[in-house]
């Protein structure tokens, strides 16, 4: 799903934090150590990255936050 026009990619070269957060979710193999890295610091840290919050205007929309949340989510097994 691309998010005004942007894939994950092209978020991660306007937001790199995101990429970083991607590859420690990419990291973790056991399922309930994925909820936890999920729950407690993956999706607070992407509400202040991509979505309503986001110090990026064309990051700001519910697109944006769909799309990362998707790929990061996917990568963790959720």
């Amino acid at each position: 799903m691309a998010a005004k026009g942007l894939t994950f990619e092209q978020i991660c070269a306007i937001e790199p934090e995101i990429r970083e957060l991607y590859q420690q979710a990419k990291n973790i193999k056991e399922k309930r150590k994925a909820y936890e890295l999920w729950h407690h610091k993956l999706k607070p840290n992407l509400t202040t990255l991509v979505g309503e919050y986001s110090k990026h205007p064309e990051l700001r929309s519910y697109q944006a936050y769909e799309t990362a949340i998707d790929k990061i989510m996917k990568v963790l097994g959720l």
